[in-house]
Parts: C-alpha cells; sequence; structure tokens
C-alpha cells in the first residue's frame, strides 16, 4: 500500500495505473464517464479537481482509496485528551 500526500502523488499514481493497464487518457475518460481534460489535469495534480470525478476515475482503474489517522496523530489525540501540559 502506498501513501499519498499531495495531489501531486495522486495524479502519478492515476498516470502510472492508467499506463500499466494500456489505457490512454481518452479511454480512462471515456470508461469513468469524465472528459479527457479532466484526466489530464488530475494527472498533473490539480488542486481544484471535483472529488465524485476523482473518485469514478479511481473506482474505473480499480484503485482503493482508504481514509486513516496516521499514528502520530493518535499520540497526539491521546495527549490532548489528557490534559498534559508538555509533551513527553
Amino acid at each position: 500500500m502506498k501513501e499519498i500526500a499531495t495531489l501531486n502523488e495522486l495524479g502519478e499514481t492515476i498516470r502510472a495505473e492508467r499506463r500499466r493497464q494500456g489505457l490512454t487518457q481518452d479511454e480512462l475518460a471515456q470508461l469513468s464517464g469524465v472528459g479527457i481534460n479532466f484526466v489530464s489535469q488530475i494527472e498533473r495534480g490539480k488542486p481544484t479537481a471535483e472529488i465524485g470525478k476523482v473518485f469514478a476515475v479511481l473506482r474505473m482503474l480499480g484503485i482503493v482509496s482508504i481514509a486513516e489517522r496516521r499514528r502520530e496523530w493518535r499520540r497526539i489525540s491521546k495527549f490532548i485528551e489528557s490534559g498534559e501540559d508538555a509533551l513527553v
């Protein structure tokens, strides 16, 4: 599993999987129900891409998205809940 932390990384992941499957941007767009310009833009990391369309592309490629809290956030939230004054 690969962590994707930026829109550019998301775009690179989509491009790599599209190419691995032997699809052109036009073919992916048609199969996903989006425009070719949209596919091109998300592959370049467009910051304002419509999230529903992004998920349509991900589903078409078979890319699963998982939302999970990072471990360090768990540690920080436990600290905050404890009410302590400083991190140890």
